[in-house]
């Protein structure tokens, strides 16, 4: 159930959440069923914590494209550090234009004090091009 219940406040739509439940469960549901649930658990305002909504983003980032790939690194105390994402466009990039990197972090400009580091690689025109993307949780300066 809390698989069904993550997709429901993920925003899937009724039809994925039965195909869902017809494939993986036991349970023989009609679309009306689906739909009751879907009303059951609005109103009792089921949301994702920040930690779920994450995991789903990365989650489905990965499942959108072949070559894309998705990190999650920890510190010492096994909190989150670093989440870094990179694209099977990216990654081609990189493997075609492996020695010139460029990085680029911002520094604390969001409410939680991340940083956002971009790796990025310049292309036969010149331009930068963006081959990783990272939130890092904490800078060591």
């Amino acid at each position: 159930m809390r698989d069904v219940e993550l997709m429901v406040a993920s925003g899937s739509k009724p039809s994925r959440v039965y195909d869902y439940i017809r494939t993986h469960t036991p349970h023989e549901v009609q679309m009306q069923d689906v739909y009751n649930m879907f009303a059951k658990l609005k109103k009792c305002g089921t949301t994702l914590s920040d930690e779920d909504q994450v995991a789903e983003l990365l989650v489905k980032f990965n499942l959108e494209g072949h070559g894309n790939v998705s990190t999650v690194d920890e510190n010492s105390r096994k909190q989150t550090a670093v989440v870094s994402i990179a694209s099977q466009h990216m990654r081609k990039l990189y493997k075609r234009f492996p020695e010139l990197l460029l990085i680029d972090c911002t520094h604390k400009t969001n409410r939680c004090n991340y940083q956002l580091c971009t790796i990025m690689v310049m292309d036969q025109f010149g331009n930068g091009q963006a081959v990783q993307h990272s939130v890092v949780a904490r800078n060591a300066d």
